[in-house]
């Protein structure tokens, strides 16, 4: 991920492929827990992606005011990694309302949020 001198990364930011077509929001930011670095982007599911896609940050081009800019085009987006909300402590969407609400202890990430 490129390195800018002023916007963050912001949970609902406009995102935007190669092309400049734009494809969704950021809906979760992965920490890997070792290095307390993000790892991956979660783009929430779309019109464009039938799910929430895991977008590791070495596909990430620019982080500006108006969104971020990925370095992948639609077809590579589609074949990412699904997010697993639920393996997270997260509900599924479609699930009852008890959900797994006891997080994911020993594995490799942990989401943040805004």
């Amino acid at each position: 991920m490129s390195q800018t001198n002023s916007p963050e990364l912001h949970v609902g930011s406009n995102v935007y492929t190669i092309d400049g077509e734009k494809v969704g929001r950021l809906r979760f930011i992965m920490v890997d827990p070792e290095t307390a670095s993000v790892s991956h982007l979660v783009l929430e599911k779309s019109s464009f992606l039938e799910k929430d896609v895991m977008v590791p940050t070495d596909r990430v081009g620019q982080v500006l005011h108006r969104g971020i800019f990925l370095t992948a085009n639609i077809g590579e987006l589609l074949d990412m990694e699904e997010f697993p909300e639920s393996e997270y402590g997260g509900r599924e969407r479609n699930d009852d309302r008890g959900g797994n609400r006891g997080g994911r202890r020993g594995k490799r990430y942990r989401r943040h949020r805004d």
